[in-house]
């Protein structure tokens, strides 16, 4: 699998891409306007994102498996100065998931966010209901430090919401050693936790036997 920034040449193969699993996608994160899904709309959003990128407000990095377009992952809300911080968000196609596509993209885009871009904090969501998601960013890195409650409304329903963040890996930190390098391939910043119980700090959360594969983790475009 490759990660590339958004180029206006991908357009077509991401309108094929977000049409085609729309209602998977709704079912987990809020659903964009109508307008989005029509030509129209769809090329002024694309010239918007790719706007972003240019004024590092935004960088929309895509999952490619050969010519197919598997996902999507998004570094959004970039603060500078002062925090360097940006918010993560993937959508990985249905038929794709249980691959470990999404940790994996997790870990080549915080390698570039936490050296490419200069970033040093990193948040994402994800619901309780998605153990797959949650177990993909504990796996590289994030921690939990929060949990608010009936903080996103979907389809008519109010839904919790789990909150992470990982940092970008300091060196000569006090006490001694190196936090490891994020990415694939690369040690692990910290290693994934198993619990019976949600415990705000950590990334313990009651996890089924068998997970489903809910690969959609709230991507603002």
């Amino acid at each position: 699998m490759d990660i590339r920034l958004l180029a206006a040449t991908d357009a077509p193969a991401l309108w094929d891409f977000e049409t085609a699993h729309r209602a998977y996608f709704e079912q987990w994160v809020q659903a964009r306007s109508a307008r989005f899904y029509t030509a129209e709309g769809f090329a002024e959003e694309m010239e918007a994102s790719l706007q972003r990128q240019q004024q590092d407000q935004a960088f929309h990095y895509l999952m490619w498996e050969g010519q197919r377009l598997a996902g999507r992952i998004n570094l959004t809300q970039v603060r500078r100065p002062y925090f360097h911080s940006a918010a993560l968000g993937y959508r990985v196609a249905p038929d794709c998931g249980g691959r470990g596509l999404a940790s994996q993209a997790v870990a080549a885009v915080l390698h570039q966010a936490f050296t490419t871009h200069g970033l040093q904090r990193i948040e994402a969501i994800a619901r309780p209901e998605n153990p797959a998601s949650v177990r993909v960013l504990c796996k590289q890195g994030f921690v939990q430090f929060g949990h608010s409650r009936r903080s996103m409304e979907l389809n008519g329903q109010w839904f919790d919401l789990l909150h992470f963040e990982a940092h970008r890996p300091q060196k000569g930190r006090r006490g001694g050693g190196t936090t490891p390098a994020f990415g694939t391939g690369l040690k692990r910043f910290f290693q994934p936790r198993t619990s019976h119980r949600l415990h705000t700090g950590s990334c313990m959360l009651p996890l089924p036997a068998k997970p489903s594969a809910r690969q959609a983790l709230g991507v603002p475009w």
